[in-house]
């Protein structure tokens, strides 16, 4: 670790939203990576001869005429997959390695600016588990040092996201609490359970992380509510079955056409091959499939991003408001869809096993009962859906729920925090 003279950068490097913070000058700064925010959308975007990164890369994605510009989002997730470590960029092969080099890179470099030196040493915070595979996570984690070793830091830690939230929120414990970290991201749901004393006297009793976040739950609105307007469910009569059995049938179209446009890896020289299918089904089939030329006209014009911009607009109203709308305008057509939050709470109930099983996980590690935790902490936008607010008061009785004031700041205020003090070394995993 470091002492408070050093400049040691903490670095949320998240599946949505990155955050860095430094604690500098006797104080806890989180860095602006952008004109308007703290925080920087985790997107890349590459032309032959640029990359762009953060609201750049989505305004390019969405504008650029470049026939072969390629977006990527939810790169973090990319770090675990096994058997793959690169993918297409504008036709040649990049590792993940180096994409994730390139985004930590001008986060450094903004980072730099801000405190007017060279930084060369990070904490980054982790989630639990990238996934469920202990030999994936470690590759995430050796990829993931790299990727910050060439960006320019010459001393890497990693703190598990939760316990970073749990130290900058150390104001909230009280002497014998026993706390539940609940750190709801975009790619991962982790637990951190604590035994509270002092500051410098935190008992951790159980960590627990599981493979779900906001993105997922984005998709699953995309497709209940949208991908229908995309030909999901659709049926057509082909001519060539026709010909072949001399009467009426009806094909479905290929759901994994639809469902391409909730594939984080939207590879662009991918696209042709798709197209290609989309036209041989429009040339089968004996009537037009609007649905299908909609997809079509999708693709060619780069405006996925569109929906899951709307999409995570409704998520977040929805935390507020019992019903939202659903207004698209892309491709010179409209889409307009209701979601009540009944709905939203039926596509949420999807995920209702999952966490209470993570939670019986980490209950049972703890060797505790549930209504012997008397306070869970909120992390992550994810947390502010009533949905899980209630899952969270139906399964810990005793708690007391615990809005933190930086929702979206706190792990990477945490991470500053560990980096500047020596007694919180013990956390770096």
């Amino acid at each position: 670790m470091s002492n408070s003279t050093n400049v040691v950068y903490g670095l949320d490097f998240g599946a949505s939203n990155t955050v860095l913070s430094v604690f500098w000058n006797d104080k806890l700064d989180v860095i602006k990576l952008s004109e308007s925010s703290c925080s920087l959308p985790t997107l890349l975007y590459y032309t032959q001869y640029e990359s762009y990164m953060g609201n750049d890369a989505a305004y390019m994605m969405l504008n650029s005429i470049a026939d072969k510009g390629r977006f990527i989002r939810n790169v973090k997730s990319a770090l675990a997959i096994e058997g793959s470590d690169s993918t297409f960029v504008v036709d040649k092969k990049k590792p993940y390695v180096d994409i994730v080099c390139d985004y930590i890179s001008f986060v450094k470099k903004v980072g730099d600016r801000h405190v007017g030196q060279e930084c060369s040493e990070v904490v980054i915070g982790i989630p639990v588990n990238f996934c469920t595979v202990d030999d994936l996570n470690e590759q995430a984690k050796t990829f993931l040092k790299k990727a910050a070793w060439r960006s320019g830091f010459r001393k890497v830690s990693f703190v598990y996201e939760p316990v970073a939230a749990m130290v900058n929120n150390l104001q909230q414990f009280r002497e014998g609490d026993i706390a539940l970290v609940f750190d709801f991201g975009g790619s991962t749901l982790d637990f951190h359970l604590i035994e509270f004393h002092s500051r410098f006297d935190i008992r951790p009793l159980a960590t627990h992380g599981i493979k779900l976040g906001g993105h997922d739950i984005t998709k699953k609105m995309i497709e209940h509510k949208v991908l229908q307007h995309f030909g999901l469910g659709v049926t057509y009569n082909s001519k060539m079955l026709d010909r072949k059995n001399n009467k009426s049938n009806n094909v479905l179209v290929p759901n994994s056409l639809p469902f391409l446009l909730l594939d984080d890896d939207l590879n662009r020289s991918r696209d042709q091959g798709i197209l290609e299918e989309i036209e041989r089904i429009l040339w089968d089939a004996e009537a037009d499939i609007p649905e299908l030329r909609f997809l079509k006209d999708c693709i060619q014009k780069k405006l996925y991003h569109h929906i899951f911009a709307a999409m995570e607009s409704a998520k977040i109203k929805l935390s507020s408001q019992p019903q939202v709308d659903i207004d698209l305008d892309i491709a010179n057509r409209e889409i307009k869809e209701k979601l009540t939050q009944d709905e939203f709470n039926e596509i949420l109930s999807f995920y209702k096993s999952d966490i209470l099983d993570a939670f019986a996980v980490l209950m049972n590690s703890a060797q505790m009962n549930s209504d012997e935790v008397n306070k869970v902490v909120l992390i992550g936008g994810t947390t502010q859906i009533a949905y899980f607010q209630d899952l969270l008061k139906s399964y810990f009785t005793q708690a007391q729920i615990v809005e933190t004031e930086f929702l979206f700041e706190s792990v990477a205020m945490g991470l500053a925090s560990i980096a500047c003090n020596d007694r919180y070394s013990s956390l770096v995993c």
